[in-house]
């Protein structure tokens, strides 16, 4: 993924990933926050809903990657209450 942005946006690789950190940690920290008071559904619903922001911040967003994420997270949850 380091790769198609640094290509698709002419951003040094090392910046980008110093920022990608510094932006995954405090949202890390909210999945465990979450998963521990709330459980797993809730940290994989926090999980689904942060990549289309994610997205959007980055300006790349369209309706069939959206798309796309929520049906991940369909079959994740449908397996998750499978098992």
């Amino acid at each position: 993924m380091t790769g198609i942005i640094t290509n698709s946006s002419q951003i040094n690789a090392v910046y980008l990933a110093v920022a990608g950190t510094l932006i995954s940690l405090p949202l890390i920290v909210a999945m465990v926050l979450i998963f521990q008071k709330y459980g797993l559904m809730a940290s994989l619903a926090f999980s689904a809903f942060t990549d289309p922001g994610a997205a959007y911040f980055m300006k790349e967003i369209s309706l069939k990657a959206g798309f796309e994420t929520f049906i991940i997270f369909f079959f994740v949850v449908a397996g998750l209450k499978v098992a």
